[in-house]
């Protein structure tokens, strides 16, 4: 979503199937002027997703003239336990529609495509925009059958406060392990963004995704991201020159944030305290490089959940992250909704 009410009659609607259809740096150019953006609209980042996932791409756009003023990225996704799919924005990521003009107007050209992507297959579109401000457009979401949902949050450090004011917000047990880890011979390493590197980090970032009975994403995905090196940071400790966990991050220019967002610090790490000493590292890092917040990553908005509880030891401020979600088939979204309501029960009575 962008700033201008300006004659929307010359505004045209597309769905493309990939995004190496349309021209880069159109594409970023709206990134870069649209209010609302962030590093997951970027064009490189749903490459990446396109060229090493199986996720089917279906992107809505719009052109005013020959111009491109508007996005929604979006990608095919299955439900679990259902036969049915999803239209997600964006997965992995964050997304929702931008526009650089005519917001009104292309926001109802963009829904209007999304609706014609869904059928008996895709039952529904979710998006989930990373910037809350997008809250001022509750109106016409709701105008077009979108309901907010809120349940998933993140913890958000104000890099701003300086890192004395941060490490004082942290819990006393946060504070006592990045001082213990630092009792040993340990430095925290600024990778080089190669190939060597990613597959260093994808084995770590495998176990940790089996530790947590998830399925990780494809190796392919990660080293597509080569593409993406400027806006990528990997940091990992070295504790008597052996590595000993890494975390990858991604440098959100656009909302001046350094985003955490993938893990490869496994269960053997634990004891060298590599997951807070890395975090103040990159902490520090952000500081130093100018960005105005350290974003943990979403969690689920649940306090004795135990990744909600690692993370606010931290300190950040809690964000509710506020997912848009609308049934596109009226008779498969009702059947859909009632057996994700069953289950739910369910999976409550059995814990």
């Amino acid at each position: 979503m962008g700033r201008g009410n300006q004659d929307a009659t010359d505004l045209r609607s597309e769905r493309i199937e990939t995004i190496g259809s349309v021209n880069e740096n159109q594409w970023n150019h709206v990134v870069d002027q649209a209010e609302h953006s962030s590093v997951f609209h970027r064009y490189e980042w749903l490459a990446a997703i396109e060229d090493g996932t199986k996720l089917t791409p279906s992107h809505a756009v719009i052109y005013k003239k020959d111009n491109l003023v508007g996005i929604c990225p979006n990608f095919v996704t299955d439900i679990d336990k259902t036969p049915f799919k999803r239209l997600l924005s964006t997965e992995p990521g964050f997304g929702g529609p931008i526009t650089t003009t005519d917001e009104a107007a292309c926001l109802e050209l963009l829904f209007e495509e999304i609706d014609a992507r869904c059928g008996r297959e895709v039952i529904t579109h979710l998006f989930r925009p990373l910037d809350t401000a997008t809250v001022q457009y509750q109106s016409q979401f709701a105008a077009n059958g979108y309901s907010p949902n809120v349940a998933n949050c993140r913890f958000v450090v104000d890099l701003r406060k300086g890192w004395e004011t941060i490490l004082a917000e942290m819990s006393s047990s946060r504070r006592r392990s990045i001082r213990n880890g630092h009792a040993e011979n340990v430095e925290v390493v600024d990778r080089e963004i190669a190939r060597e590197t990613i597959d260093q980090f994808y084995l770590n970032y495998c176990s940790v995704m089996e530790r947590l009975e998830s399925t990780p994403y494809p190796l392919g995905f990660f080293a597509a991201l080569l593409e993406f090196r400027d806006r990528i940071k990997v940091f990992s400790l070295s504790v008597d020159g052996e590595e000993r966990g890494m975390l990858f991050y991604l440098l959100d220019d656009e909302r001046s944030s350094l985003h955490y967002f993938f893990s490869g610090v496994t269960e053997t790490d634990f004891e060298y305290n590599a997951s807070e000493l890395i975090h103040e590292r990159a902490m520090k890092w952000g500081i130093e490089n100018g960005y105005e917040t350290y974003d943990l990553g979403m969690t689920p908005a649940d306090f004795d959940d135990g990744l909600f509880k690692f993370k606010e030891k931290f300190g950040g401020e809690v964000v509710p992250v506020v997912s848009w979600e609308k049934g596109c088939s009226r008779a498969l979204w009702g059947l859909f909704r009632a057996g994700r309501r069953a289950y739910q029960r369910y999976e409550s009575s059995t814990e």
